[in-house]
């Protein structure tokens, strides 16, 4: 619903930019700080930390994984 309105706010959004609105909304950088402070990030551990997280702020797993994956990318982190 989050991209749906991101096109109707500004319908000139493509998108990948209607789902960096939507992302941002449901999951902007401190909740996403918070995750990379608080979970420990290993491949044995990544999938139920996401999917936990998702549950507790009743969003997607894909939006978590999604947001934490921008935010480190833009932070230039391994």
């Amino acid at each position: 619903m989050a991209h749906e309105l991101a096109h109707c706010l500004s319908p000139s959004l493509s998108g990948n930019k209607a789902e960096d609105f939507a992302g941002s909304l449901l999951f902007p950088k401190i909740p996403v700080e918070q995750t990379l402070q608080d979970s420990k990030w290993t491949s044995a551990t990544k999938v139920n930390k996401v999917i936990e997280i998702a549950n507790k702020q009743v969003i997607s797993p894909i939006t978590v994984l999604g947001q934490v994956n921008k935010y480190v990318k833009h932070m230039g982190f391994p």
